[in-house]
């Protein structure tokens, strides 16, 4: 992953917990990189992302999926913040367009970020017009608490809408001859959402390699 990932990590720790905890997390991780040394525009083997995760839930004695939640909430204002906001308030006008073009959004991140290995998503209106249903797909395992951070945070921060998630599973799937990592977001929302019910997007083809 790129260090925007391990550079957001400690900054959620450092502002939330506070520098100690942060040394006492990478000292776990068995990672010497100095604070405020990850290169945002370098990648890092994903081995590393899961030590620092690991070594959070052991510090910090929360659960992972407690963590990744957490930081994908956070993400969402750590990128915001250092000058995404406009690419990212151009997603869409409502959520669900948001939703849709995060495969596109990915796309266009890898001109700057070509080893970028981007989930994809599939997005389709529920049953009532609160009901949204999410399709997640990623070469990672174990990261859609993160996806459920990132998508509440959006929608709060975006579209002014609060979101309740119902419980999910990840599961293994075969796409293409590759094992892939799913999860069905069933998403109610506590307003009303702008959308047409029985209105859906098919998963898009990615032509990215995914190594």
């Amino acid at each position: 992953m790129y260090g925007w990932i391990q550079d957001g990590i400690e900054a959620l720790v450092i502002e939330h917990f506070g520098k100690h905890a942060w040394h006492q997390i990478k000292e776990e991780a068995g990672t010497s990189i100095s604070d405020g040394a990850f290169q945002r525009h370098t990648y890092y083997e994903d081995a590393l992302t899961y030590k620092l995760v690991e070594a959070a839930c052991k510090v910090l004695q929360l659960e992972a999926a407690d963590v990744l939640k957490t930081f994908g909430g956070f993400f969402v204002t750590f990128v915001s913040d250092a000058g995404y906001d406009g690419l990212m308030a151009a997603q869409g006008n409502c959520l669900f367009d948001f939703l849709h073009n995060m495969n596109s959004m990915h796309y266009h991140l890898q001109g700057s970020l070509p080893s970028l290995v981007p989930p994809e998503f599939a997005v389709e209106a529920g049953g009532d017009k609160r009901t949204l249903i999410l399709h997640y797909w990623s070469m990672r395992p174990g990261l859609a608490p993160l996806v459920e951070g990132v998508v509440q945070q959006v929608a709060k921060d975006y579209f002014h809408l609060t979101l309740n998630f119902d419980d999910y599973e990840m599961e293994e799937i075969e796409v293409d001859n590759v094992t892939r990592h799913y999860a069905r977001f069933v998403i109610r929302s506590e307003g009303v959402l702008n959308l047409e019910p029985g209105q859906s997007f098919a998963m898009q083809s990615q032509d990215a390699e995914f190594s």
